[in-house]
């Protein structure tokens, strides 16, 4: 870890305990360990933080510095209590995020949110197609929807073969930035199509 990356650490520990210690309990729930540890807390603030500037630099198609804002995210230290590498949730959630985020701001005739989903899912490169796939899962399973968005999502992810998740795959710390880009961009392309397809 770098200078870089453990002063973004140290900075987010030292928010979240000075957070615990105003409330009333104090930091109880961090020395009882029946809630999120704050290391873990620390480990996904700094994973955010750096996909976040990730986002930025992509937005800007400057992807040699995003590359290397995922690189350091991926060399954040593996989150035991999670039992995940905080930028893999990070990254999946900023997907995961962009999607529901469309589809609970669509009105039920409007499957842009959909027609987005799909063109990523044929485009999309094999990492973030797999993580396309769980996000339209977890869609399948948790929202209600109208049969014809239900059926045509089914069959879209149906012949996708089941894989691990992208926080159960055992990954190195570059297999790991290469995932966290794949994904950074299918969002970018997302948007893309969405806006493309509001126009």
């Amino acid at each position: 870890m770098d200078h870089d990356e453990r002063t973004d650490m140290v900075r987010s520990l030292q928010a979240i305990l000075a957070e615990q210690a105003d409330r009333p309990l104090g930091d109880t729930d961090a020395v009882s360990g029946r809630t999120l540890q704050p290391f873990s807390r620390a480990g996904q603030a700094a994973a955010d933080n750096l996909l976040d500037k990730a986002v930025r630099a992509l937005e800007a198609d400057d992807t040699d510095r995003a590359r290397r804002y995922a690189d350091r995210a991926a060399r954040l230290p593996f989150d035991d209590h999670e039992e995940a590498a905080p930028a893999a949730w990070a990254a999946h959630l900023r997907l995961f995020g962009v999607v529901t985020d469309a589809l609970e701001a669509s009105e039920p005739e409007n499957h842009r949110w959909l027609e987005a989903a799909l063109a990523v899912l044929e485009t999309a490169e094999e990492p973030a197609r797999f993580d396309l796939r769980d996000v339209l899962a977890d869609i399948v399973q948790d929202y209600e929807l109208p049969k014809t968005e239900r059926r045509r999502l089914r069959a879209a992810i149906t012949p996708i073969p089941d894989r691990a998740t992208l926080f159960d795959l055992d990954l190195d710390e570059l297999d790991l930035s290469d995932h966290i880009m794949s994904i950074l961009k299918a969002r970018a392309v997302y948007l893309a199509e969405l806006g493309a397809l509001s126009a």
